[in-house]
């Protein structure tokens, strides 16, 4: 209540920045479309390597005991707003997806639809295992200001599958670095898509994570504070 007080009280000349378009939208939604608005991505130091041959044959046989169909990584947790139960449905329909998921929070619940086809690693310092072993990262969440871990993924060079409300879905609409997945509808065939188009979706992504080179964002923050002085 007190957010919403004060937002609704700026002043009409304050300019706004949001980290991402889904933000941005949500915003106006709530309070309505202010005049000087603009969208600055989160920046990120990441590093773009394409010297490995992703995905890893043996972290892969690790964490899925030798699946030979496509698998899929999801790091977020048990908190609903990620999105793992609609991963978890989207599986037991497709009983060729193999499931990789960290994050913290309750363990992932019994399904015989899925028996031996997930594997949970609970939380987990560092994701990049996952990334390792997976055909793609599906972000589902219901709600995602922005992502990073998105960007990461595709610095790593792995293909993303992304919600229609995580922020990096426009990001990753225009780089082509993956695809837009929209619960209910059917996960396999655009898992298989990825894999299909991997060498040109993976080359994608190093232009994903140049999107949010911190020096070109920082330009592009002083462009805002030139105009905000200007007026």
């Amino acid at each position: 209540m007190l957010e919403d007080h004060y937002i609704r009280r700026l002043n009409p000349s304050t300019t706004t920045l949001f980290c991402s378009d889904v933000l941005a939208d949500d915003f106006a939604t709530l309070y309505g479309k202010r005049q000087h608005t603009g969208v600055l991505h989160n920046p990120a130091l990441l590093s773009v390597d394409r010297s490995r041959q992703l995905p890893d044959p043996a972290t892969r046989a690790d964490l899925t005991g030798g699946h030979d169909g496509p698998v899929v990584g999801f790091v977020g947790g048990s908190d609903p707003r990620k999105g793992r139960d609609l991963l978890l449905a989207a599986l037991a329909a497709e009983p060729d997806l193999f499931a990789v998921c960290a994050g913290p929070g309750h363990p992932v619940p019994a399904d015989a639809r899925t028996a031996g086809r997930v594997r949970d690693l609970g939380h987990m310092p560092d994701v990049r295992t996952v990334l390792d072993a997976v055909d793609a990262l599906v972000v589902p969440s219901r709600f995602e200001p922005f992502g990073l871990v998105v960007a990461e993924a595709a610095a790593h060079g792995v293909p993303v599958l992304v919600g229609p409300k995580v922020g990096t879905a426009p990001l990753v609409t225009r780089t082509d670095a993956g695809g837009i997945w929209w619960p209910p509808e059917r996960l396999g065939p655009a898992v298989r898509r990825l894999i299909a188009e991997r060498a040109t979706v993976v080359a994608n992504g190093a232009a994903l994570a140049a999107a949010l080179d911190p020096a070109a964002l920082a330009d592009e923050l002083f462009a805002h504070i030139d105009a905000a002085l200007g007026r």
